[in-house]
């Protein structure tokens, strides 16, 4: 029998805990503990002494923050242990052990190539920059579940999901749009039932307080959406608007940014509707590669591009067996593009590193490997399997003969 790339050999010592792969990410997880314990900057460590975590208080009720609910609650948590040094080596083993039970659970997604996350730089320098690798594990969780029908149990890791880091959010109507397709109009309803109902858990207790004249927003849930609203560009698309004059203001990004991302979701969900007329969306692997259209669009055309983005992108190239070359392709340039990072902070203020002149080169790079990972990923939506097409010619011979 023929083995899958990724896979241990039967009966290998490796085989009980999840192959080779599993082993290098976790090498790979666990030397980025150490690194961004002793050398590297980690916004673990930095909010917890901006926000003042030693005292421990509760998000949205003592301090704003501009993280959904899901991430305030591991923050808060987390805040049991005492010690900067020792909340820092808590978050980021949790995040170590997220990133390899992803590894782990991608082993359930047929045909996935789980060598191009274990060997992705991304894990070692990323995992424990921030918390998206919690984030990263429920999607995969989800996009298992959706696999195997357990759509309710779908929903709900992917309202933690969304909640967490909100990126998913772009997956929910293809989700939706993808059972619709299938005829299976139930599934698609109690989807969506599912997900607003564990939305509306997640977000009630902090989202609302209630005042003489009635229940309102309360101004420290909402700060997470005008902080982003309000947050001014980094080194991105946007920026390489600048040596052309063409500098535009954070309220005309937002607006441009809003409209091509509405475009890139209209595509993914014309891209699906394709694959159901050719026959090449009746399993998860197209909706899982219109999950990295839009997800990874938005990463192209967001005002914001955080380094450990990059995570997202590997997971789902893994996931999807993506070829090899455009994975190490993206590490060049995401490597570079952290390099250049690094010489900016080091050159300049923090205040104005994102305006440093090195970055422009690898965020341009950046940039056109991202438009290709778009392109790719719209390939692999509406393309018909290679067993399904040698079955199809068969038929085609055998009605011929």
């Amino acid at each position: 029998m023929r083995q899958r790339v990724g896979e241990p050999k039967a009966g290998g010592w490796l085989a009980g805990i999840g192959g080779g792969p599993l082993v290098v990410a976790a090498l790979l997880l666990a030397g980025g503990v150490a690194l961004h314990g002793v050398a590297l900057y980690s916004d673990v460590a930095a909010l917890y002494a901006r926000d003042h975590l030693a005292g421990h208080p509760v998000p949205y009720f003592g301090y704003p923050l501009e993280y959904p609910v899901g991430m305030g609650l591991v923050i808060w948590l987390l805040g049991f242990v005492h010690g900067a040094r020792a909340y820092f080596l808590a978050t980021a083993v949790l995040l170590a052990v997220a990133g390899a039970l992803t590894v782990r659970l991608g082993r359930a997604i047929p045909g996935a190539n789980l060598w191009l996350l274990a060997l992705s730089p991304a894990l070692l320098l990323y995992a424990a920059l921030n918390w998206d690798m919690l984030a990263i594990l429920l999607l995969v969780g989800a996009f298992v579940l959706l696999g195997r029908g357990r759509d309710r149990w779908g929903a709900l890791l992917l309202a933690g999901a969304v909640w967490t880091k909100f990126f998913p959010i772009v997956v929910v109507p293809l989700v939706v749009l993808d059972r619709l397709l299938r005829r299976r109009w139930r599934d698609a309803l109690e989807f969506t039932g599912v997900f607003a109902v564990a939305s509306v858990a997640m977000n009630a207790p902090v989202a609302l307080q209630w005042t003489p004249a009635g229940p309102r927003p309360r101004e420290s849930w909402l700060w997470f959406f005008r902080f982003n609203q309000q947050r001014p560009r980094e080194a991105n698309l946007w920026t390489l608007l600048d040596p052309s004059g063409l500098r535009l203001t954070t309220a005309q990004i937002n607006t441009w940014s809003a409209a091509l991302l509405l475009a890139g979701l209209a595509v993914a969900a014309a891209l699906l509707i394709v694959a159901r007329r050719r026959g090449a969306g009746r399993d998860g692997e197209a909706l899982m590669a219109a999950a990295l259209v839009a997800l990874a669009w938005w990463f192209f055309i967001n005002k914001v591009y955080s380094p450990q983005y990059s995570l997202w992108l590997v997971v789902l190239l893994a996931l999807l067996a993506a070829p090899p070359l455009l994975a190490a392709v993206f590490a060049v340039a995401d490597l570079a593009y952290f390099g250049a990072i690094l010489v900016a902070v080091a050159e300049r203020s923090w205040a104005g590193w994102v305006d440093a002149p090195v970055l422009l080169a690898p965020t341009a790079a950046r940039e056109v490997v991202i438009l290709a990972i778009v392109a790719w990923a719209a390939w692999r939506v509406v393309r018909i399997p290679r067993a399904r097409e040698a079955a199809a010619r068969a038929s085609l011979v055998e009605v011929r003969a």
